[in-house]
């Protein structure tokens, strides 16, 4: 009687060890803010185990099967997300009234306290749409001067990333024309 006691007892303790470590969740912090004025943004941070297939159109904040995670930032824009380290990858949904939803498809899970990128999550106000344009022009001379600093550190380093990026998201078109653009000065 005692010897199956015995085996009762380790058995319910092998069960909820593998339970425990089949829930371990890896943390990610990320910080929402306004796009043009980087002002913090209390914004509901969801995450999903499915990668979006339909383009928002008119949807106030869109849901797709499979939420993992669901927060909202704090007044500082801060959030944590908990995603299950047996996801590679996750989908994020970022919403908030007055701004225009964001949907990043494909965020990595492979590292336990990496950042949600990007870095920040950036919300563009409704209000400002037709703004749109200038602020693209903006964010790309950001770019471009963000990844000439890079360059004047190690520049062949930098160089090999973009073309690595370019083969790893197949837009080696993309990074082509990037390295282009980054060996003629701009003027923002």
């Amino acid at each position: 009687m005692a010897r199956r006691v015995t085996i009762l007892a380790l058995t319910i303790a092998i069960v909820l060890t593998l339970a425990l470590l089949g829930s371990q969740s890896r943390q990610h912090a990320g910080r929402v803010v306004e796009a043009e004025t980087n002002r913090p943004l209390s914004a509901a941070v969801n995450a999903y185990n499915s990668v979006p297939i339909r383009e928002l159109r008119g949807e106030p904040c869109p849901e797709y099967p499979g939420r993992l995670d669901a927060k909202v930032a704090n007044r500082q824009g801060a959030f944590s997300l908990g995603i299950p380290e047996q996801q590679q990858a996750y989908s994020l949904v970022v919403c908030m009234n007055a701004y225009f939803p964001r949907v990043e498809p494909i965020v990595d899970n492979s590292v336990n306290g990496s950042p949600v990128q990007p870095v920040p999550l950036e919300m563009y106000p409704t209000a400002h749409k037709d703004q749109l344009p200038a602020a693209t022009s903006r964010k790309l001379s950001r770019v471009l001067s963000d990844l000439r600093y890079y360059q004047s550190i190690d520049r062949e380093a930098v160089d090999r990333a973009i073309r690595d990026w370019g083969e790893r998201s197949h837009e080696s078109r993309l990074a082509d024309a990037l390295l282009q653009a980054l060996e003629k000065p701009t003027f923002h």
